[in-house]
């Protein structure tokens, strides 16, 4: 049996607030294998960040473990930190490219940060597989919201990441751009074999994903019993 690239095993996030203990996630357990993308849906305040979070390795779980690639993630910062840098590439709602810089030197400057130059032809590669081929040297200043985020979507792949995070990552655009952004985490998701985790507002969206999951009140449900329990 092949080991998951993220396993969440009886996870729960507890914390006081003032007299009282808030637990945003309860008892979750999931599994993303290698060149699956696993989408989660949930209301404001289902708990998606914190589990999120504690993908990240930004949280440690009051119970239960994280593992990656067969391993317990690390419990100290220092090395969570190591890790997150070696292991994970994120793409969020807003894309937080580096306004002088051009669409290139976004991917470099992944590789100048972690001292490990990228090759040019994996650059190429990359802005290819999002759609951006001939526009290399383009200031990010005249790209569109859609092309901004291809982009964005491209420099967290560079540095070769085995866990990608999208967070929200279409909340900023159109149905018909979000279709093609959704569609790009897809297909390079399949193509790097990439563990990817996708956490959206959007049910449709959720539903290209290879799983889909729903939180509500910090508890995970499966995709087949989420349409069962709004069936009726």
């Amino acid at each position: 049996m092949t080991t998951p690239q993220i396993e969440l095993r009886n996870i729960t996030v507890s914390y006081p607030d003032g007299d009282r203990h808030i637990t945003p996630v309860k008892n979750v357990n999931l599994q993303i294998s290698a060149g699956h993308m696993v989408a989660i849906t949930g209301e404001s305040g289902s708990g998606k960040s914190s589990v999120l979070s504690v993908i990240a390795g930004l949280t440690v779980p009051t119970e239960g473990e994280v593992f990656i690639r067969g391993e317990v993630l690390p419990s100290d910062e220092e090395n969570r930190t190591r890790w997150r840098r070696n292991t994970m590439g994120m793409v969020f709602q807003t894309p937080n490219l580096i306004p002088s810089l051009k669409v290139a030197e976004q991917l470099e400057l992944v590789g100048k940060i972690q001292g490990k130059p990228i090759p040019q032809g994996r650059i190429q590669e990359l802005l290819d597989n999002v759609g951006l081929a001939g526009l290399e040297q383009r200031p990010v200043q005249r790209l569109s919201g859609g092309q901004r985020q291809r982009v964005a979507i491209a420099r967290a792949l560079a540095a070769q990441p085995s866990i990608l995070i999208a967070d929200e990552p279409t909340a900023a655009l159109d149905s018909q751009l979000s279709h093609q952004i959704i569609s790009i985490l897809r297909d390079v998701t399949h193509q790097y074999q990439i563990a990817t985790v996708l956490v959206t507002h959007d049910r449709a969206e959720a539903a290209r994903a290879d799983r889909q999951y729903h939180l509500r009140d910090g508890t995970l449900i499966p995709g087949e019993e989420m349409v069962m329990s709004t069936s009726f």
